[in-house]
């Protein structure tokens, strides 16, 4: 028991849903996403308190926050930090393909940065587990006949994130397709400078 009144709830669920919608304001997030963060970091801190909030105001607080801190991750602690809002965003219907695809990119990412074998060993067993989740929530997405099978993106972001985990179970991508590839270079240059970057992470994941 906390000794939170009815009404003082409804203030703090109030106060929460006005941080989260401040921080998401498209002119503050144009401002470098520092004040928008501060306002998230509100928002997820209001809902959990000691009494989390009932779903789904403590999922999309995190889900909302992780992506913005992920623009400025930059070390392990970064990265864990994001981990664990991911799987805390993770527990209900708020997740969609794109935060899976998120959340195998930081797993990834971790690998990279630590030097610790059981870690990594842990890390690596996490990545087809996270791919397999990323592809039964984009499979589970209705059909839109006008569009084709699959978002052209979405699927590409599927398909090579199936790649990077030496995946082996294609069957249930085939032909589910429009066969685009601007969607996913967005998204891999979104986390790594370079094609040099992206050729040195895979050479260099060879032998990890």
């Amino acid at each position: 028991m906390t000794g939170e009144t009815p009404t003082q709830r409804e203030q703090r669920r109030a106060s929460c849903y006005e941080a989260l919608t401040t921080g998401l304001d498209e002119k503050l997030l144009r401002g470098g996403g520092g004040d928008a963060i501060r306002y998230l970091e509100t928002a997820y801190a209001r809902s959990r308190a000691s009494d989390p909030l009932s779903w789904p105001l403590p999922a999309v607080s995190a889900h909302r926050l992780d992506y913005l801190l992920m623009r400025h991750a930059r070390d392990r602690d970064d990265l864990a930090r994001v981990d664990a809002l991911l799987c805390e965003a993770g527990q209900g219907d708020t997740v969609d393909p794109l935060q899976h695809a998120l959340h195998l990119i930081v797993i990834e990412r971790l690998r990279d940065a630590t030097n610790e074998p059981k870690e990594k060993a842990y890390l690596r067993k996490r990545s087809p587990a996270g791919f397999g989740r990323l592809k039964e929530s984009s499979l589970r997405l209705p059909v839109d006949p006008a569009a084709g099978p699959m978002q052209d993106g979405l699927f590409n972001l599927v398909e090579l994130s199936g790649f990077l985990v030496g995946d082996d179970d294609y069957g249930a991508l085939e032909g589910r397709a429009h066969l685009t590839t601007s969607g996913v270079i967005l998204v891999v240059l979104r986390f790594y400078r370079s094609p040099r970057d992206i050729w040195s992470r895979w050479t260099r994941r060879s032998s990890s």
